[in-house]
């Protein structure tokens, strides 16, 4: 494949224009690096999941950067600690020739990263979905929906206003619908307090067996 690429820079000092090109000739077979990436958050760092979408290579050449991965799999997970940029290269190669394809992000910080599970109810019957209650779940499959769990509070009260449940800043921070003792609450409203990335908050969860 050949493609030319025309360039017409302003008048030259005698006042007459001029052009120039340059010609790019990529031979048949040759790789096309392409990746694409998700970047999910926790308390302590953020996880970047790269999907290599790359064609025609036989060898991939990755380079994190600041970031610590597997640099041998075809899609690894990289590591980035806060504060840091997301820089990622990936080389891509055949016979014929190779290809790079760079990807950079700056990050934010851990709150916003963050974001409220606005859910006021939840069905603790171990079929896997809603079996626990936490505004800090994300909106994430299994278990990267727990990542903000360690670092968040969450105590659980009857409607007397008696606590009965209570997690601080600990990974099984999402209530199972029990007591301290194990016991299995009954459905009912209750009542929460929460706090976790500079928000607190008070409200009421529907338990629904």
């Amino acid at each position: 494949t050949t493609f030319q690429l025309l360039r017409i820079p302003q008048n030259s000092s005698l006042g007459c224009p001029g052009k120039d090109s340059l010609t790019l000739s990529i031979p048949a077979g040759a790789p096309l690096a392409d990746f694409e990436t998700e970047v999910i958050a926790s308390c302590t760092e953020v996880k970047v999941q790269i999907t290599n979408n790359s064609e025609l290579s036989e060898s991939y050449t990755w380079d994190f950067h600041q970031g610590t991965g597997d640099l041998t799999s075809t899609n690894p997970e990289v590591i980035y600690p806060y504060g840091d940029t997301i820089f990622i290269s990936l080389i891509v190669s055949n016979p014929e020739c190779s290809d790079t394809l760079d990807f950079k992000q700056a990050m934010g910080d851990l709150p916003s990263y963050f974001s409220i599970n606005e859910s006021n109810a939840f069905s603790p019957n171990g079929d896997g979905m809603n079996d626990c209650f936490s505004p800090a779940l994300q909106d994430l499959p299994s278990p990267d929906d727990k990542n903000f769990l360690s670092c968040s509070s969450l105590s659980i009260f009857d409607r007397w206003g008696k606590k009965i449940w209570e997690r601080v800043e600990q990974q099984d921070g999402c209530w199972n619908g029990k007591n301290e003792s194990g016991e299995e609450m009954p459905d009912g409203t209750y009542i929460f307090l929460f706090e976790g990335q500079g928000k607190k908050l008070e409200g009421t969860v529907n338990l629904l067996r």
